[in-house]
């Protein structure tokens, strides 16, 4: 049952992440120049990270669930490198979108955003000359790269969306913005968030296995596979509320339209 919900969690969040990627990408190239408008960055982000760097993530890893959907190791070296290059490129694009976003004139943020940026790469090229991007149980320092300059773009775009959400809330108090552009600031800091905290499920994983087996290479099911479960229903809850924010982001219902605006009017009214 268990795997099911996970599952579905799962596909619902690449279904949704592939629809928006997609949508943003066909709007076409910003009218101020040839450089990509940063909607379009975040688009790139959504394709190449969320749908296409995720899917290959989880073909890559779905062997240890079950026996059944193991894949032949030069196989799942294909996957995992994709994952790796696909996913960083995809992870560049949201520092890229968040940068010219929230912080256009900073020089901090473009110092941070090329660091990130150039540790995706690092660890790309790192998994392949070290690893040959082997799947194993605990990788090594390029995975944990990886995982760090990831991890801080997603608490980077979870904390500039919501402190701009937070002023545009005031604003939005004396009349000044949009209630639904003030909410779509704070869902995808939500989103941001959920993405945060998901992908630290996978390393605490790892982690505990090891301490566990004292193993980096072997995979024992009797023990790893607890490990997995719990995991996944964390992931799986998580990826179900970044996926409602999405869709509120993106898509808002009618009745989530006239709930934030009238609610704005109360406040103004009040």
């Amino acid at each position: 049952m268990l795997e099911a919900i996970s599952g579905l969690s799962t596909l619902a969040y690449l279904a949704v992440s592939g629809v928006i990627g997609f949508r943003l990408l066909s709007r076409g190239p910003g009218a101020s120049g040839p450089a990509p408008r940063p909607e379009r960055m975040l688009g790139l982000f959504f394709v190449l990270y969320s749908f296409i760097g995720s899917a290959l993530n989880v073909c890559a890893y779905a062997g240890w669930s079950s026996a059944s959907l193991a894949l032949p190791d030069p196989v799942l070296r294909w996957l995992h490198g994709g994952f790796f290059w696909v996913g960083g490129v995809g992870v560049i694009a949201l520092l890229l979108f968040v940068r010219r976003t929230f912080r256009p004139e900073a020089a901090w943020a473009r110092v941070l955003a090329s660091a990130l940026g150039g540790s995706m790469l690092v660890a790309a090229v790192g998994a392949g000359v070290t690893e040959g991007y082997a799947v194993r149980v605990v990788n090594g320092w390029a995975y944990w790269l990886n995982f760090a300059a990831r991890d801080l773009a997603f608490v980077w775009i979870c904390w500039e969306s919501l402190a701009c959400g937070s002023r545009m809330q005031r604003r939005v108090r004396l009349g000044l913005a949009e209630p639904l552009v003030a909410n779509r600031f704070l869902l995808i800091g939500a989103w941001g968030l959920c993405l945060s905290l998901v992908s630290w499920t996978d390393p605490i994983a790892r982690i505990r296995y090891y301490l566990l087996t004292g193993s980096t290479v072997e995979w024992i099911p009797a023990v790893g596979q607890p490990l997995l479960m719990g995991g996944m229903a964390v992931a799986s809850g998580l990826l179900s509320v970044a996926t409602g924010a999405l869709l509120l982001a993106f898509f808002p219902t009618r009745g989530y339209r006239r709930r934030v605006e009238g609610a704005a009017r109360a406040e103004l009214q009040g």
